[in-house]
C-alpha cells in the first residue's frame, strides 16, 4: 500500500507540474503580438513560434521515453540534444504559429496521457536515486517545466526584462520544490537555478542555491566542479570552500 500511495502522489504531481507547464505557455503566447507571432528567425535567434514548436518537440520526445518505460524497455538514446535541435529547427521555422501551437498542445495532451497510462512500479522505489522512477520524473521536468521556464527567461531577458526573466526561472524551481517529490527533484532544481544565477552574474545567489542543493544532492558536487555554467563563480571564495576542488 505504501508504494501505490507513493506512485499515485507522484504520478498525480508529475501530471500537475506538466498541466501547470501547459498553462504558463499559453499565458505566455498570449502576451505576443501578431507582429512576434508571425516573425521568422535564424538558426542561431531563433522566432517565438520556433520556440513554441521546439518545445513540443521534445515533449514528443519524453513522450517516447515515457511510453518506454511502461513497457519495461530503456528509452532509446538520441543524438546529443544540440545537434537535434540544429537538425530540427529548418522543419520548425517552415511551421506557421498556428502549426507550432498545435504540435505543442498536441505533445502535452500526448504526454499527460502517456504518465497516466504508466504502471504503478515505475515511479516506485523514489528513495533511490538512480532509480527509473526518478529518472522519469527527472527527463519530464527538464522536457517540460525546466524547459519553457529556461525559454521565456531568454525571451525577456531579449527584451532587457531581467526581472521577469528570473522571476520565471525562481517560480518554476518554486512549484518544483511544492510538488514534494523528494529531495532529488528539490536538489536538482535548486542546482539548475544556481546555474541560471551564476550565468548571469548574482554569484551570491548561486552559491546560496547551490548550498541548498547540496544538502539535498551531494552527487551533483563532483559534477558541478566541472559545470561550465558555474566557470563566473570559481574564485569566489564562498565557493571554494563549498565545493574544495578535490574530494576530502
Amino acid at each position: 500500500m505504501a508504494d501505490e500511495t507513493t506512485h499515485t502522489d507522484a504520478r498525480a504531481a508529475l501530471i500537475s507540474l506538466v498541466e501547470l507547464s501547459q498553462a504558463r505557455e499559453e499565458a505566455f503566447r498570449a502576451e505576443l503580438s501578431q507582429t512576434e507571432r508571425n516573425l521568422v528567425g535564424t538558426a542561431e535567434q531563433w522566432a517565438p513560434k520556433e520556440v513554441i514548436a521546439h518545445l513540443g518537440y521534445w515533449k514528443h520526445r519524453q513522450v517516447a521515453r515515457v511510453e518506454a518505460l511502461a513497457r519495461g524497455e530503456e528509452p532509446a538514446e538520441g543524438p546529443d540534444w544540440g545537434q537535434l535541435n540544429t537538425e530540427t529547427w529548418p522543419e520548425h521555422a517552415r511551421l506557421s504559429w498556428d502549426e507550432s501551437v498545435a504540435r505543442s498542445d498536441q505533445a502535452t495532451r500526448d504526454l499527460i496521457g502517456a504518465l497516466q497510462r504508466l504502471p504503478r512500479e515505475t515511479l516506485a522505489n523514489l528513495n533511490d536515486q538512480a532509480s527509473q522512477g526518478n529518472l522519469l520524473i527527472d527527463t519530464t521536468l527538464g522536457n517540460s517545466l525546466g524547459h519553457l521556464a529556461e525559454h521565456m527567461a531568454n525571451h525577456y531577458r531579449s527584451l532587457d526584462d531581467t526581472e521577469r526573466a528570473t522571476q520565471t526561472q525562481q517560480e518554476a524551481v518554486q512549484a518544483i520544490i511544492a510538488a514534494n517529490l523528494g529531495p532529488s527533484h528539490e536538489g536538482s532544481a535548486r542546482y539548475n537555478l544556481a546555474c541560471y544565477y551564476a550565468l548571469h552574474g548574482q554569484a551570491s545567489d548561486a552559491i546560496d542555491e547551490l548550498r541548498a542543493a547540496f544538502a539535498q544532492r551531494p552527487d551533483l558536487i563532483p559534477w558541478a566542479r566541472q559545470d561550465h555554467d558555474l566557470d563566473s563563480l570559481r574564485a569566489e571564495p564562498a565557493y571554494q570552500a563549498l565545493i574544495p576542488a578535490e574530494d576530502a
